[in-house]
């Protein structure tokens, strides 16, 4: 399955950068020529406009537009989100002295519909086709600013705890906050 996760690079001024990998825009630039080709052959062939075609075109065409990253610079100290369609992504500042810590959490979904908490109704219905199979670990980590807001940066699947948990660890201590780990 296709997994829509952040990588985490480090410029060479010690900027940290969370940004999706060459793999998203890969993927969404192939299908956006596939079906565009589809479409187009289609419509020059006999005419008519498929609108099934054209909304899933459409839809196929803003993934490959869309960015979402963020920017921890040490040397600004500024922390930097970037979300949306590239010419008009809605872009956040932040100064490191508004991050009081770095959370992490750790989620492990269940079976169990009786349970009164977030985790089973993350295995709901339909929640196989989003990749939230039961036992399957997840890592949520946020910004938490000096007035308590949380800002959420990703919550992935953990494939190598260590591996995983080093995102946040990285944030802190580029920021400059403490890393806490909080119960689900």
């Amino acid at each position: 399955m296709f997994d829509l996760t952040f990588q985490l690079k480090t410029r060479p001024d010690g900027t940290l950068l969370l940004v999706f990998g060459p793999f998203f825009r890969v993927v969404f630039g192939a299908l956006t020529v596939i079906m565009g080709w589809g479409l187009f052959g289609r419509i020059a062939q006999d005419g008519t406009v498929p609108i099934i075609s054209v909304v899933i075109f459409g839809i196929v065409l803003l993934g490959l537009l869309y960015e979402e990253r963020w920017e921890f610079n040490p040397a600004a100290r500024t922390v930097v989100s970037r979300r949306g369609l590239l010419i008009l992504a809605h872009t956040q500042r932040w100064s490191f002295d508004d991050v009081a810590a770095v959370e992490y959490t750790t989620i492990k979904t269940t079976n169990r519909p009786e349970a009164e908490n977030d985790t089973a109704a993350a295995t709901g219905k339909f929640s196989h086709f989003f990749g939230m199979r039961p036992g399957k670990r997840f890592l949520r980590y946020s910004l938490v600013l000096q007035d308590g807001t949380r800002l959420r940066i990703e919550l992935r699947r953990v494939r190598d705890w260590n591996t995983e948990k080093a995102i946040p660890s990285r944030i802190a201590k580029t920021v400059g906050a403490s890393l806490e780990l909080t119960p689900f």
